[in-house]
């Protein structure tokens, strides 16, 4: 980028002597015409001479303009949207007074804004059933490298099932706003529908996701959540005889199609003990 800028400049330093090295031969051709020639008419003189200068000035911006163009063409906006996934965050932190709005299949709705510039705090419903809140630290510790960390609550808008879950989280990013991978690892908790009292779970919950960009506009993403999930097996008389944890997992795949503010999402997401690969996810993303 930096050789086409040179180039570019270059460019038009050369046309620019050109330029006046033309005008200062069209004023000594015409001094001496003048001498040598008082009688000949200054108009006739000017005609004969500006079709050149008119075809000399066409072909300097004729090449102006595609040095331009190519400069043009070869710049590669931002990244709007590199401090979350299909919903799962970076370590990538939103800066002071920026804002991000998401809808996701027209149910859900958040909204994400910059308090400092490594702290942001946020909210949303999944209408018509519960309503969450996403606080969210992240730092730059190196060049390719950032750390973070928040909550993620969910609380039911319903008396029936008046459900709740949230967690704590640790995370880690490798990469570029471009292209990264962000290791998530944290310990959720649930409320319990027989007493309404908040438990934590036994094992950590792990998120892996990556989204890399592969032109302009087009980005691929993925996001990954293993959750634990405990089964108690009881006896007969159901007594507990012992329990057991295994991590059920959701996958996704999809793309992302970027503007300089806005970004479209698709993907397929598979559900634990899915028997087909999954089904469609769209959301909407914009920046402020």
């Amino acid at each position: 980028m930096k050789a086409w800028i040179i180039l570019f400049f270059l460019s038009i330093a050369s046309i620019a002597e050109a330029q006046n090295n033309i005008h200062l031969g069209d004023n000594l051709k015409k001094d001496q015409v003048i001498d040598e020639k008082n009688s000949v008419d200054q108009e006739h003189i000017d005609t004969q001479l500006n079709p050149e200068l008119n075809h000399k000035n066409k072909t300097s911006e004729k090449s102006i303009n595609q040095s331009n163009s190519r400069h043009s063409v070869e710049e590669r906006f931002e990244n709007p949207h590199p401090t979350r996934y299909f919903f799962g965050p970076s370590a990538i932190p939103i800066k002071r007074g920026e804002k991000y709005y998401q809808n996701a299949l027209f149910l859900l709705n958040s909204f994400q804004i910059g308090i400092t510039d490594n702290f942001s705090f946020g909210a949303g419903t999944i209408i018509p059933f519960a309503v969450f809140f996403t606080p969210k630290i992240g730092y730059q510790v190196s060049k390719h490298l950032y750390l973070g960390g928040g909550l993620i609550v969910v609380n039911s808008l319903l008396k029936n099932p008046n459900f709740g879950i949230g967690a704590g989280y640790g995370s880690a990013t490798l990469g570029s706003k471009e292209h990264n991978m962000t290791l998530n690892v944290g310990l959720g908790a649930y409320k319990d529908l027989k007493d309404m009292k908040w438990k934590t779970a036994d094992k950590p919950m792990v998120t892996l996701s990556g989204m890399t960009r592969i032109s302009n506009h087009l980005m691929l993403l993925t996001e990954n959540w293993f959750v634990s999930n405990t089964t108690i097996n009881t006896d007969s008389t159901g007594r507990t005889i012992n329990q057991t944890i295994r991590y059920d997992r959701i996958l996704s795949l999809g793309v992302r199609y970027i503007g300089d503010r806005n970004a479209f999402d698709f993907g397929f997401i598979s559900p634990p003990k899915s028997s087909f690969w999954g089904f469609p996810y769209l959301s909407y993303n914009r920046k402020f």
